[in-house]
Formats: structure tokens, C-alpha cells, sequence
């Protein structure tokens, strides 16, 4: 990996993550829109992908923050909590969570 390589590949990043933030500030205004249920859906689904995207370079509190409005979207408009790509994100958001972690000692 020589120098410009990782120079090209952290413009490449720079750029796709630019992109990402203005998908973010976009899709987040359409929330507050009156849409059918089918736009609503759509509008989560596009949320729980950019969440996914956001994962992938590392941004958690804003692909946590997709996944979270997405399944505020879903709810609002009853999706049953059963469907797939509810208990997807679901667990997208599972895996950012931190759990409570108890330690022991070596002998007990």
C-alpha cells in the first residue's frame, strides 16, 4: 500500500462520506413530510440502508441514528414488528449497543 494509494483511498472515503451526511439531512427532512404509507416505508428502508453505509465507515451515533428513525417510521405507520426488515434493523441497532458486562474473579 504505498502513499498514494492510501491518499486515493481517503479522498475516495472523504467524498462517499460527504455524500452520506447530505443522504442523512435529506431523508431526515422528509420525515416531518405528510407521505402514504408506502412512501413512509421506502423512507425507512432508504434510513436502515444508510445506517448500514454509515456502519461501514465506523460513524456510529449517526448510523444509529438511522436505524432508530427508521424504526420510529416503521411504527408510526404499524408495520408489524414481525417483518423482515423490522427485525433487521432491530438487530443492526442490537449491534451497536452496548450491554452491561459483569466481571468475576479468576477463581469464583
Amino acid at each position: 500500500n504505498t502513499p498514494s494509494k492510501s491518499k486515493e483511498k481517503y479522498r475516495r472515503n472523504s467524498k462517499l462520506i460527504s455524500v452520506l451526511v447530505m443522504l442523512r439531512h435529506c431523508l431526515f427532512d422528509m420525515t416531518d413530510l405528510k407521505l402514504s404509507n408506502e412512501a413512509n416505508t421506502q423512507l425507512g428502508l432508504a434510513l436502515l440502508h444508510l445506517g448500514v453505509s454509515k456502519q461501514r465507515f465506523a460513524i456510529w451515533d449517526d448510523s444509529l441514528e438511522c436505524f432508530g428513525m427508521s424504526v420510529e417510521i416503521f411504527q408510526r405507520i404499524g408495520v408489524d414488528k414481525d417483518r423482515a426488515f423490522i427485525i433487521r434493523t432491530q438487530n443492526y441497532i442490537n449491534s451497536l449497543t452496548f450491554y452491561s458486562l459483569i466481571l468475576l474473579q479468576e477463581n469464583s
